[in-house]
């Protein structure tokens, strides 16, 4: 549904109602590059989005929620539609997306003001995604980092901390973690958490990987150097062991998520993640798929067969009438239960 039409807001505010239900102190919101950049949407389209941000992070501070911002770059929808922003991507030097990447954030922080700004969350993601395989290299996302932050420094917004990171399930976690902490002045490290096998081989290092127990060595290198951690994304991926270093595209995985066997396990992990939370004080706990909080799909036939595209059509129909109703999951009440007091 497109955001800027209205129904889609009025959506909006009945969701920020039922997470106040459950008692959710913080919303999180992905506003990646080229949204909210100027040269990309043209004036027009630009100013209709940063009045629909204004709005929002109005209607948030009234509620009493906290703002949570991540910033990254979109990813393109796969064949012909998504040529044009590939194209975008593909025209850009390194220096030019440095620089609007720089500029959006600088615009987030100002149209927004949120209490926590990640400027990096998964660099491995955006390297793929714009071809800008500087990012392959830990320096050079420290430089893409650094130079954001820089921006940001110039004009500050009071109390807004500032934060990067990446996934549990990046090779150079360690390095990227530590380079973060020591060499660029962010206040978090950013921790993206949705592989939860434990005793696998990492198919790029061909090491012993426990991706969830990295989240603890994450938080130790930056208590060394005096920074904190946050759990920018968390959710537990439905990936088999298996199918570890196969090209199967992110949305074939998640089309798994929608379906209701899968509440229990869901559940667990977030007890585990928010467990991690106050274990290592983490800044902020964000679950990414929320909305199974209010809705899951059933599996049966009318449903087994379908494709990525129409389970989560399935499933956003299905969370909407679930808002609407003020019907939650046994996930979304036991998150509940595990971050009340």
């Amino acid at each position: 549904m497109n955001v800027l039409n209205p129904d889609y807001y009025n959506l909006v505010l009945l969701e920020i109602a039922r997470l106040k239900v459950l008692g959710v102190p913080a919303v999180t919101l992905s506003i990646h590059f080229p949204l909210l950049y100027r040269p990309y949407l043209g004036e027009n389209l630009y100013l209709l989005f940063v009045n629909f941000y204004s709005r929002l992070a109005g209607d948030l501070r009234a509620n009493g929620l906290k703002i949570i911002v991540e910033t990254q770059v979109l990813i393109p929808d796969e064949g012909p539609a998504g040529a044009p922003l590939t194209d975008f991507y593909n025209g850009l030097t390194w220096q030019e997306h440095v620089a609007g990447r720089a500029e959006v954030a600088d615009t987030i922080a100002q149209v927004i003001r949120p209490d926590f700004l990640t400027v990096l969350s998964e660099p491995d993601t955006e390297a793929q995604v714009t071809g800008k395989h500087e990012l392959d290299s830990v320096p050079g996302c420290s430089q893409l980092v650094y130079s954001i932050v820089r921006r940001l420094k110039q004009r500050p917004v009071p109390g807004m901390k500032i934060g990067a990171g990446a996934g549990t399930w990046h090779h150079r976690y360690r390095e990227l973690a530590t380079s973060f902490c020591r060499n660029t002045p962010v206040d978090y490290f950013s921790i993206h958490l949705y592989p939860v096998m434990r005793g696998v081989v990492d198919p790029v290092t061909g090491g012993i990987a426990n991706f969830p127990d990295r989240a603890i060595e994450i938080a130790d290198i930056a208590a060394f150097f005096r920074k904190t951690v946050a759990l920018g994304e968390a959710w537990p991926f439905k990936k088999r062991r298996a199918e570890l270093g196969q090209d199967i595209s992110p949305g074939e995985i998640f089309a798994r998520d929608p379906f209701s066997f899968w509440a229990r396990l869901d559940t667990l992990f977030l007890r585990m993640t928010v467990k991690l939370a106050h274990y290592k004080k983490f800044e902020f706990h964000s679950p990414f798929w929320s909305r199974y909080f209010h809705a899951y799909v059933q599996y049966d036939d009318s449903t087994k067969d379908l494709s990525p595209e129409e389970i989560d059509r399935l499933a956003f129909q299905a969370a909407r009438t679930a808002m609407i109703n003020g019907a939650f999951t046994s996930t979304g009440t036991a998150y509940s239960s595990f971050i009340l007091p």
